[in-house]
């Protein structure tokens, strides 16, 4: 059961036979679950969510029903060094505070309280729930109209709750959802896993015989083009879009139509091969590079993932590093593709344009350097030919020894390309426009030595 779901459980329970709630409000060391996470206690002793993974569970229980008998509300706290630690089952090094809060007492939470907790949940809408933990005063709030200000929105934004002076501020975001193009083999395991991560789902595929209630039971299916239900759907920040079809017609309509959503995640299936090509028909149907750098692609993290249930395995990995991980890298695989668009350049004075590695590493650009018309763009298996085509023809055995040069300065510049790009993650701005400047320097086309 999804964290969300313990304030409506709770209140049914309440209404029948008396409830309480039990939330994390700070965590120190190795705690096995977050600030925020709840467990919802009957009067009868049954419970449903978690507070310690397994650990504390079954002293909380105990401390719940005391709670409901005295109408008090009451912190609770374990740790190595406390000595019910070992009798609870917590030896991990870990500490959490655990906040108990009986429903509808003199200082409990309000029915009223809950019932509005409950109708923003079910209405998508993001709130925080806070309580001071000296006054026993509660409120709901959604921004930063409350007593402690700002730090609400701040902590709405980050998805963390936490304390803020005497106020446990106990976020309430609406759920996660994934948005899958493509009733194929690997969507079948993809959508189960995700549920299973707490992602609301939706399949959209204009085929009905990929996407259908026999191969998706249960499942939310939409058999219309990505590019209209996309922003009936009105993806946000707290969205995964990932694109499997195989099929340009219907994931590129999918892609841009996601490129102008805020979704945090866009992830496109196929190979290296295939993704080149995907990225240039976006750029010729005028898709920026800063956009196309939004793109996940080949889907998934590199962890060697051959049947659908590993590729799935593999793109939850990649969806849910960018969103737990991407915010503190700078949204991940985004920030260090912008770097390598904007830094990854150099001319080249013999061929009058400059080569750049505007997707990544692997897929290159060569522009002219007046006109900066887009020459080539694809692998670089590809480009010493079409460099080669584009040199003046000469007589004799110069054209031979041009060809020579040429192939020499592809393989070290490329290479020093594919280094520049692993390299921009770990160097800041200053340091890595020098470092570039240097290698510029070093591996530019000298005409006078290549002539003679």
């Amino acid at each position: 059961m999804h964290d969300n779901d313990i304030p409506s459980l709770a209140l049914k329970w309440h209404r029948e036979q008396g409830a309480v709630i039990a939330t994390v409000v700070n965590t120190w060391g190795s705690a096995p679950r977050q600030a925020g996470s709840q467990l919802a206690i009957s009067a009868n002793g049954q419970m449903e969510g978690s507070v310690s993974g397994g650990c504390v569970e079954g002293a909380v229980v105990a401390e719940a029903i005391d709670v409901l008998k005295s109408g008090y509300p009451k912190m609770l706290e374990f740790g190595v060094s406390d000595d019910q630690a070992f009798s609870v089952g917590l030896a991990c090094g870990g500490k959490i505070s655990i906040l108990l809060e009986p429903i509808d007492s003199e200082f409990g939470i309000t029915e009223e309280l809950l019932v509005q907790l409950v109708e923003c949940h079910s209405q998508n809408k993001a709130v925080a729930y806070c309580v001071n933990i000296r006054t026993w005063e509660r409120i709901v709030v959604s921004d930063h109209s409350s007593p402690i200000g700002s730090a609400v929105t701040d902590r709405l934004y980050s998805d963390r709750s936490g304390m803020e002076g005497d106020w446990f501020v106990s976020v309430h975001n609406p759920p996660l959802r994934m948005i899958v193009v493509g009733g194929v083999h690997i969507a079948q395991p993809l959508l189960k896993m995700a549920q299973l991560a707490g992602f609301n789902t939706v399949l959209v595929d204009p085929r009905s015989a990929f996407a259908n209630d026999k191969r998706f039971p249960q499942e939310t299916i939409i058999s219309d083009w990505p590019d209209e239900v996309i922003p009936e759907l009105n993806p946000d920040a707290r969205t995964a879009i990932v694109t499997l079809t195989h099929d340009p017609k219907i994931d590129d309509a999918a892609i841009k139509a996601a490129l102008l959503t805020s979704t945090f995640y866009i992830g496109c299936l196929g190979s290296k091969r295939t993704h080149t090509g995907r990225c240039q028909r976006l750029k010729l149907e005028g898709v920026s590079n800063q956009d196309i750098a939004r793109l996940h692609g080949p889907v998934g993290l590199d962890i060697g993932a051959r049947t659908p249930s590993e590729i799935a395995v593999a793109i939850m990995a990649e969806v849910i590093c960018s969103l737990r991980v991407g915010a503190k890298l700078g949204n991940g695989k985004e920030s260090l593709m912008m770097e390598w668009t904007s830094w990854c350049s150099f001319p080249d004075p013999k061929l009058g344009g400059y080569l750049s590695a505007p997707f990544g590493p692997g897929v290159y650009e060569l522009r002219d350097q007046k006109s900066d018309k887009l020459l080539y763009c694809g692998e670089g298996n590809n480009l010493a030919k079409r460099m080669t085509s584009l040199l003046p023809s000469d007589k004799g055995g110069s054209g031979t020894r041009k060809n020579a040069c040429l192939r020499k300065y592809l393989h070290d510049n490329l290479a020093n390309i594919e280094y520049r790009t692993r390299a921009c993650a770990s160097k800041s701005k200053a340091e890595e426009e020098e470092r570039i400047q240097l290698s510029n320097n070093n591996y530019r086309f000298n005409k006078k030595n290549n002539d003679s």
